[in-house]
């Protein structure tokens, strides 16, 4: 597995530990120079992210030595329509003109919910015209749950996948769901590896949303004290212990971050007698930053 770039941070405020606010335009511009300096060259975006794909394609220099993954909008209707389609695609060149790009690597579905709604064909045969046209090497979708998975690949042939998984969310580990998506030559895509930064975060810094896993919490970061391993390093053990997985999304703030988080993906430690499966939470509403009633 290998790290890829998320750049939600540069056009929103985002993140239950993000005190800083969206990242200076200043500072993406370093990120990106010293992520290629790093050996890293995929970068997910998204029409949805605020400014994201403006602030990317100011630096067309760097950003053409990255295979840019963006992302549609969504559609509210029950029903998709033809004037959906072509929001898509309008949406679609839009983002190509925001990034300075004439084509990326891959576009993919944004809310995986529109891909299972009346006449959704129609979304989907414009993202294979796309493809046709030369404007985009991979089509798939973002996901949410194991299940919408199923639904859509009995449906349509996706070439790339995005879901999350991380220390405290397992989800898509379970009935084999990760074994299928590799045998139908998917590329996996994982986001939330942090879960928004909530695996990284010490018990006091806690919203008072999360009172029913603190005792959870403090048991795993207890494990983890004991063996002299950080929630950062431990975070990114888990991820790596997947094999199926092709590229780990990893959100950054600025250099310093990524950094620390290039440095601690490889690092050298024992984590062998760790057991991940205890850090699992069951309860949808911590791991489901949708679900989360912060205010």
């Amino acid at each position: 597995m290998k790290i890829g770039l998320g750049t939600v941070q540069f056009g929103l405020d985002y993140g239950v530990s993000n005190h800083s606010g969206k990242t200076k335009e200043s500072e993406v511009s370093e990120i990106l120079k010293e992520a290629l300096r790093l050996g890293i060259h995929k970068l997910d975006t998204a029409y949805l992210y605020g400014n994201s794909e403006s602030i990317l394609g100011q630096n067309k220099k760097e950003l053409r030595n990255f295979e840019v993954i963006t992302k549609t909008k969504k559609f509210d209707l029950k029903s998709i329509t033809k004037a959906d389609v072509r929001v898509l695609r309008e949406g679609f060149f839009e983002s190509l003109s925001r990034l300075n790009l004439n084509q990326v690597y891959g576009l993919m579905i944004h809310d995986s919910e529109d891909l299972l709604k009346e006449n959704s064909g129609y979304l989907w045969e414009e993202l294979e015209l796309l493809k046709a046209e030369g404007k985009v090497a991979k089509i798939g979708v973002s996901v949410y749950s194991p299940i919408q998975t199923e639904k859509i690949l009995e449906k349509y042939p996706i070439d790339i996948i995005q879901f999350p998984l991380n220390i405290y969310d397992h989800s898509f580990l379970q009935n084999g769901i990760l074994a299928k998506l590799k045998k139908l030559g998917i590329e996996i895509h994982i986001r939330s590896v942090f879960l928004q930064g909530l695996a990284l975060m010490s018990l006091s810094e806690l919203p008072t949303y999360f009172d029913s896993v603190k005792i959870h919490l403090q048991e795993c970061q207890d494990i983890l004290q004991k063996r002299g391993i950080t929630l950062l390093e431990a975070s990114l053990d888990f991820i790596k212990s997947v094999q199926e997985v092709d590229f780990a999304i990893l959100g950054i703030n600025n250099i310093s971050q990524l950094l620390e988080i290039f440095n601690s993906y490889h690092i050298k430690k024992d984590f062998s007698d760790i057991d991940y499966s205890k850090f699992a939470i069951l309860d949808e509403n911590i791991t489901n930053p949708s679900k989360w009633k912060l205010t």
